[in-house]
């Protein structure tokens, strides 16, 4: 009767030393894989001399809206539009503006990128 008390202890023991390790084991694998992250954006480039930055496309609340109301904000919207949109570019030639790549877009703003919030979240274009 004792020795099967003793192995129950034992394996329970020894199923508590493996949570742990592997508790352990997760918790530095996290801390070496963050170490080598890149973050997009950060407090060094986030700033007016290397980015435009449009602000938030999409109105409080959009997501609890009627159907029939606006999500986008216009007037921010439009921001984005004008950064995306060469001098010589016609207003109605939205549909032009998908062919750009990142730097043809940071060859219309001085070299800068544009960095759109929707949703709380920033965006921009990438290469």
């Amino acid at each position: 009767m004792m020795t099967k008390q003793i192995q129950k202890y034992k394996l329970r023991f020894a199923i508590t030393v493996c949570a742990i390790l592997l508790t352990v084991c997760a918790a530095f694998a996290g801390i070496w894989i963050s170490a080598d992250c890149a973050y997009a954006f950060d407090e060094t480039n986030l700033d007016t001399t290397t980015t435009v930055s449009i602000g938030e496309l999409l109105f409080d609340h959009y997501d609890t809206a009627q159907s029939n109301a606006k999500v986008f904000d216009g007037v921010q919207f439009w921001k984005l539009i004008d950064a995306l949109r060469g001098n010589g570019e016609e207003k109605t030639a939205i549909e032009n503006l998908s062919d750009k790549d990142a730097q043809a877009i940071r060859d219309l703003n001085d070299g800068k990128d544009i960095v759109v919030e929707i949703d709380q979240k920033l965006w921009t274009v990438t290469d």
